[in-house]
């Protein structure tokens, strides 16, 4: 099959899957110049930041070193995935009383823990998250979550990433 070139939103948390898609077929082909390196970099690009990023050094092969360069020290670290997914987890929506996004919710916190995981966040990072998470969530949902933690033997327990995602998934 014939291979496409990725296309990059220029967020943290697809990074690895674009660089992986990328690596092997334009900056690692041998038979690709700087130049042509370049260009495809850019059309690989949406529009946005990561574009942003590298607009000075676009169109020039020999900055081409250079921009990857910038892009891994920007979006290719622990660090800008750890940033952006705690940022995205701080706008997860509170759950409503009527449960009615409750797997949509639960979802979106799954995601963004496992990536934090991939990336080796410390316990007490993620545990931070699940406080923060449950500070914002309406009475109704807290008293749901408390009850199951009384029944299962943690009441007055810090609430942990585990904890809150165990309790969510039954």
């Amino acid at each position: 099959p014939k291979a496409t070139m990725p296309k990059w939103d220029g967020r943290a948390s697809s990074w690895p899957l674009f660089w992986h898609s990328y690596e092997p077929l334009v900056h690692s082909n041998t038979s690709l110049n700087d130049q042509q390196r370049m260009t495809c970099l850019v059309e690989c690009l949406k529009d946005g930041k990561a574009f942003k990023k590298i607009q000075g050094y676009a169109g020039l092969g020999m900055n081409y070193p250079a921009a990857v360069d910038l892009l891994k020290r920007t979006f290719g670290t622990d660090r800008a995935l750890q940033d952006e997914v705690f940022s995205e987890l701080r706008q997860i929506p509170r759950i409503n009383d009527s449960f009615s996004n409750y797997d949509q919710v639960l979802d979106e916190i799954r995601s963004r823990v496992q990536l934090l995981q991939t990336c080796q966040v410390s316990q007490a990072a993620l545990d931070l998250f699940a406080h923060t998470f449950m500070e914002k969530q309406t009475r109704h949902f807290n008293n749901s979550l408390n009850t199951y933690r009384v029944l299962r033997g943690k009441a007055g327990e810090p609430w942990t990433a585990t904890d809150l995602l165990a309790m969510m998934e039954e």
